[in-house]
């Protein structure tokens, strides 16, 4: 078999399990909707949507502006340690300062925060604190709105718990 004959096949499989793992979904679906509880549960998420995707959205520029800016003031000061590696969680590429600007919300930022020290000066926590505070609040903010975008009348509560 040559290798674009291969390559071919995997193409049709893949489509193949992609569209029965979509009418899975809606064959799910329309399942839920037959329960009474289940289509309302379906319903309220539904409705919370919209209002979490958009401050998913400010997270999601928020990381961006901290990670291009930690690139600009830290970017040039990750060089290599005595073993030869530079830091594993630096800022030298947008990759990395994405993931270490979303490791900091994440609440995982004294290791980074030790690195940057030891590549730059303790200033460094100047950066890594704020990144810290703004992007928790826009989370906390994320979830509130999350739980108060649909309100749920007492006997949907219960019957849930139920």
């Amino acid at each position: 078999i040559r290798d674009s004959d291969m390559w071919l096949e995997f193409r049709r499989v893949l489509f193949r399990s992609v569209v029965l793992y979509s009418q899975l979904q809606f064959r799910l679906l329309n399942l839920a909707q037959s329960w009474k509880t289940m289509a309302k549960l379906v319903a309220a998420i539904t409705k919370s949507v919209g209002p979490v995707g958009n401050i998913t959205l400010i997270l999601g520029v928020i990381i961006y502006i901290f990670a291009v800016a930690g690139m600009k003031i830290f970017g040039d000061a990750y060089k290599t340690d005595n073993s030869g590696d530079v830091p594993r969680w630096n800022f030298n590429d947008f990759w990395h300062a994405f993931v270490m600007v979303f490791r900091i919300l994440c609440g995982e930022w004294i290791e980074p925060l030790w690195d940057c020290m030891k590549a730059t000066s303790p200033l460094a926590i100047l950066f890594f604190l704020p990144a810290f505070v703004i992007g928790n609040f826009i989370v906390s903010i994320n979830s509130l709105v999350g739980q108060t975008s649909v309100p749920m009348k007492p006997s949907l509560a219960t019957e849930i718990q139920v």
